[in-house]
C-alpha cells in the first residue's frame, strides 16, 4: 500500500475517532495539533489503525511516533514487508 493511500485511510480514521468530518491530518499533525487528543484518545486512534489495517503495533512502535508522518512510514513499511 502506498503512503498516500495509508495517510487517506489514516484521515477516514481520525475523523471517525475524534468525531469530525471536517478533520484534515498532515505529516505533522500530532496531539498538540488536536485538542481532543488524550490518551484515551490516543489507545482508540491505535486500536482503529490495527483493525484497519490488519497489523499489531508494539508499544515501543507506538512510543517513537512523533506525529502522522511518522506513523505514516511505520504503516508503510509493516504493510511492504
Amino acid at each position: 500500500m502506498k503512503a498516500d493511500k495509508i495517510k487517506k485511510e489514516l484521515n477516514l480514521i481520525f475523523r471517525d475517532v475524534f468525531d469530525d468530518k471536517k478533520l484534515n491530518i498532515n505529516n505533522k499533525t500530532n496531539a498538540k495539533s488536536i485538542k481532543r487528543w488524550d490518551s484515551f484518545m490516543q489507545m482508540n486512534l491505535i486500536l482503529s489503525i490495527e483493525s484497519k489495517f490488519k497489523l499489531s503495533l508494539s508499544s515501543r512502535e507506538i512510543e517513537k511516533l512523533k506525529n502522522v508522518g511518522d506513523m505514516i512510514s511505520l504503516l508503510d513499511n509493516k504493510l511492504n514487508a
